[in-house]
């Protein structure tokens, strides 16, 4: 495992906690100078003050350059700070010095592969082997390297040889797990994920191989959904054990010219045909929960010739029919009317969501004239809530002003609110008013406050409230748009925390399936290229998918979820574990797990199960 935040570059002469009384070694001085800088650069690096330990190794080996506990520091530090070419030099030096180490060759092995170097990283590994035919961590390395390359057989062969010479070396018994596993020989992987979990409980993503392992070996007509780390970018290149390494599949790949028509990416059963386009995050207001509240410079707009050209292709090539302009706020969008007006004409009209503060009757008329599909219209709350939450007194009488000129103007319209502790409250009766109008929206969306973005790293959120407290509002809230016939949902929220509602649940895996979210090509503006990476990705991944195009859409969305949720071990137990986020990191971190309660029942395979579409959408 070439995990190097977790590997110790043999033993070193003292440690952070040692006492050194110089005077009574029996050394000379030079390696007296040697030990002291190593003892301090030792106490830096346990502070984690990497840069000021390496200065302290620099020192020690200038004292004594062939010093090898001190060239085994200087190695590792460098690592730490990802700079692997430079941790080469000493670990070659520390080899030249003790040619026979079979633990020197290890180490110099695990350095060439971190800096690229994997056919010298793999005559490493071979000659540690050749030392000693006992070594675990050669045949383990290998092993990986061989997994990395594709070459199956050869991965698994070396990491058996790992675990015949010791059957507790966890990073062989977790990788030879693993391979199993994807390569669906479930007798041979649930032994191997069982024994590495006796030692390891807590790790959920192998707990999560396991269940499915079973699910499969038991029910192997279910569909089938592989639950590894999606890559932290929309690339297939692969992860070593720790953070669950997938091996290329080149055999599977296909070429980008085929994805859209062969493989039939587009008009896929169940699949949302809208597509969206951040226009920029230019806004009229500063709402206290906005994710781009701390962004600054905030983004500039898109040019009207490039979101047009977005929209020609969204159409032409993804055969989308919808697209939303999210931002910033769209309505103050240089040459909106002249955008709406082009989407309208080739086939795919627009709906802009705003915050009604610009949006004049003249200029909704005018939007009416070009072809505007809806607007979709961010209402946080009752008049005195709205407006403290985003930040403008009279903010909430604008947008009742704006709802009586679409009625007028025959445009639909639509609701946003993100849910707060501030607003919870007041969602029961800002319902009932919204549905008083002539024309009431035709759908609403309660979207959980997210700690995305510059969020992310505030424990204390003043505005962020607890999923249960604020849940029994939004039940309410629901309960009088139902009796209305007017369809919503709940988005990032775990299904548990809305039992009886849970078919109003929107996750990330539910999200390519609303017909009113957005198509993940669309969303990231992705290229032909990348589609076809993402879609290898989710094939080597073992992603479910009813057709190859749901098995992208399907990649596309747990690579989101993986980024921003996390589960527990309550969560596996529940039914539907597999098609929920869990709690976002930040939400978990600051309000823990005690709202969980797991749902008894069969495990749900199909991110649909629970979706309902209104008839309406």
């Amino acid at each position: 495992v070439f995990d190097v935040e977790s590997t110790q570059f043999g033993s070193l002469a003292t440690s952070a906690t040692d006492t050194i009384t110089v005077e009574d070694m029996n050394v000379n001085e030079d390696e007296r100078k040697a030990l002291r800088y190593l003892k301090i650069g030792d106490e830096w690096k346990e502070q984690e003050e990497l840069e000021r330990a390496e200065a302290f190794y620099k020192k020690a080996l200038e004292a004594e350059p062939e010093h090898l506990d001190a060239l085994e520091a200087y190695a590792e530090t460098l690592l730490l700070l990802d700079r692997a070419n430079e941790a080469i030099e000493p670990l070659k030096k520390a080899v030249d010095i003790d040619p026979n180490s079979p633990a020197k060759r290890n180490n110099l092995g695990k350095c060439l592969y971190q800096a690229g170097q994997k056919e010298k990283a793999k005559e490493q590994f071979q000659k540690a082997i050749k030392m000693a035919g006992n070594n675990t961590e050669g045949y383990n390395n290998l092993g990986v390297l061989y997994w990395e390359d594709g070459n199956a057989q050869m991965a698994i062969d070396n990491f058996k040889k790992a675990i015949q010479i010791d059957n507790n070396d966890l990073d062989a018994v977790a990788n030879l797990g693993i391979m199993c596993y994807q390569a669906e020989m479930f007798e041979d992987a649930i032994p191997l994920l069982e024994k590495y979990l006796a030692k390891k409980p807590d790790d959920v993503q192998m707990r999560t191989y396991l269940a499915d392992a079973y699910e499969k070996k038991t029910a192997s007509h279910k569909p089938q959904i592989a639950h590894g780390n999606i890559a932290k970018n929309l690339g297939i290149k692969p992860k070593i054990h720790k953070e669950n390494r997938k091996p290329k599949s080149p055999d599977r790949s296909v070429s980008e010219a085929k994805i859209n028509v062969e493989m039939n990416f587009n008009d896929l059963e169940g699949i949302t045909k809208r597509a969206s386009i951040d226009v920029g995050h230019i806004c009229n207001l500063d709402c206290l929960f906005c994710y781009h509240r701390w962004e600054k410079p905030k983004s500039p707009f898109l040019s009207a010739e490039e979101i047009m050209a977005r929209l020609k292709r969204y159409r032409e090539d993804f055969n989308l029919t919808v697209c939303d302009f999210t931002g910033g706020e769209p309505m103050i969008l240089p040459r909106l009317v002249e955008i709406v007006e082009y989407a309208a004409d080739i086939g795919i009209p627009i709906c802009i969501i705003t915050n009604g503060q610009n949006a004049s009757f003249d200029k909704l008329e005018s939007l009416a004239d070009a072809g505007v599909k809806e607007l979709l219209l961010s209402i946080q709350g009752t008049r005195e809530i709205h407006d403290k939450l985003v930040g403008k007194e009279g903010a909430f009488d604008q947008i009742l002003k704006l709802i009586e000129n679409l009625d007028k103007l025959q445009i639909p319209w639509r609701v946003n609110t993100v849910l707060t502790k501030w607003n919870a409250e007041t969602l029961p009766a800002l319902t009932e008013q919204l549905c008083k109008f002539p024309n009431p929206p035709e759908n609403a969306n309660y979207i959980c406050f997210n700690p995305w973005a510059n969020w992310a790293d505030k424990t204390e959120i003043d505005l962020q409230g607890r999923h249960c407290d604020i849940a029994e509002y939004v039940k309410e809230a629901i309960d009088i748009y139902s009796a209305e016939g007017i369809w919503c949902n709940v988005r990032y929220v775990p299904f548990c925390i809305y039992k009886g509602y849970e078919k109003h649940i929107t996750n990330f895996p539910q999200i390519i399936y609303d017909p009113l979210e957005w198509d993940a090509r669309a969303y990231w503006n992705l290229s032909g290229e990348t589609i076809n990476e993402v879609y290898t990705l989710g094939l080597s991944n073992g992603v479910w998918g009813k057709t190859r195009g749901h098995i992208f859409f399907n990649t596309c969305m747990k690579h989101n979820q993986a980024k921003v949720a996390v589960k527990s071990e309550e969560c596996m137990k529940c039914r539907n574990f597999l098609i929920c986020d869990g709690l976002q990191h930040q939400y978990a971190e600051r309000y823990g797990w005690s709202e969980i309660s797991p749902s008894e029942g069969e495990l749900i395979y199909d991110p649909e199960y629970w979706l309902v579409r209104d008839n309406k959408t």
